[in-house]
């Protein structure tokens, strides 16, 4: 697995404008690393399919545009997702919350938290197994589903 040293200015760089005047507190490090990760995946199958296919330079960039592409839609969808999904959560807790006493409300804080707290654990304790494994690598696959990125947006 490579060192991922990257600065967040340099992500961006790389990334091509494709977050146009971000602050450094609106980049969501599960969707920085999912684009990399999606980016290597468009370059490893991009020139499998050049060298296997002998594809010519314009089809190669047809190819590389379209990759690229659906990389920035999919990207789009996610953030999309990760927005609705967290308006979702919010206007849950607000109809959990509206019936609660400040004291249930005071013990259903305190139940999320633990939750949250043994949820964050046991995911630490499996990307543990995982790297014991040697499973802890971005996949190059052609078409399986990737985490979400970062654990935002869910909860309670």
């Amino acid at each position: 697995m490579r060192k991922q040293t990257l600065s967040i200015a340099a992500v961006l760089w790389f990334l091509g404008g494709a977050i146009p005047c971000v602050r450094s507190a609106d980049v969501d490090p599960g969707e920085v690393k999912w684009r990399v990760a999606e980016r290597a995946k468009n370059d490893d199958l991009a020139d499998k399919m050049k060298k296997d296919m002998k594809l010519s330079p314009d089809q190669d960039i047809v190819v590389r545009r379209a990759l690229e592409d659906k990389t920035q839609r999919t990207s789009a969808l996610r953030q999309e997702f990760r927005t609705r999904l967290q308006e979702l959560t919010t206007e849950t807790e607000a109809k959990i919350t509206a019936s609660m006493s400040d004291d249930q409300k005071k013990q259903y804080a305190a139940l999320k938290e633990k939750i949250e707290r043994q949820a964050l654990e046991e995911s630490k304790r499996q990307q543990g197994n995982e790297k014991e494994k040697g499973e802890g690598g971005e996949g190059h696959g052609f078409g399986g589903h990737q985490p979400m990125g970062g654990g935002h947006g869910g909860g309670y």
